[in-house]
């Protein structure tokens, strides 16, 4: 049950801030686009990023772009407050709350690095700098993969 219930809590804050993102498009998502237009050399003749995939991104580019943002915004509920508020909502157990704040701090930090690592990319605008994020991301995955299969 517990494990359903901090789904179900993880769903609710990612619809949250979805929702956060529509909410923030035109201010937020609008410079994030700016900035990834930057971050990742897009329409430059030597970019990586050609095809379809950057003109379907752009035709939701300011909700999709201002994610890292909006992620960052509900997850710092968990840091103020001991818990998200999806799971406040489904009454999810939550064992951080006897932690010390720079115990809870660094969990939190690993538990979000992604969206912190392409919300700092997208404030950079440097593809050099992208393209080592998206290394870290890699790294991120491979610990966590190895931090859930123990192996």
């Amino acid at each position: 049950m517990s494990s359903l219930r901090r789904s179900a809590a993880a769903a609710s804050d990612f619809l949250l801030a979805a929702a956060l993102s529509v909410v923030t498009a035109p201010q937020l998502g609008v410079w994030c686009g700016e900035r990834a237009v930057l971050a990742l050399s897009i329409g430059e003749p030597s970019s990586w990023w050609r095809g379809p995939l950057p003109l379907v991104l752009g035709l939701a580019g300011n909700v999709v772009f201002a994610m890292p943002f909006t992620l960052i915004a509900v997850g710092l509920a968990r840091l103020a407050f001991g818990r998200t508020p999806g799971q406040a909502l489904w009454r999810a157990e939550v064992t951080s709350l006897s932690q010390s704040f720079a115990s809870r701090s660094l969990r939190w930090a690993y538990d979000y690095a992604p969206a912190l690592l392409l919300a700092l990319a997208l404030t950079v605008g440097h593809l050099a700098f992208t393209e080592v994020t998206v290394g870290l991301l890699g790294l991120w995955l491979v610990a966590r993969v190895l931090r859930t299969h123990r192996v």
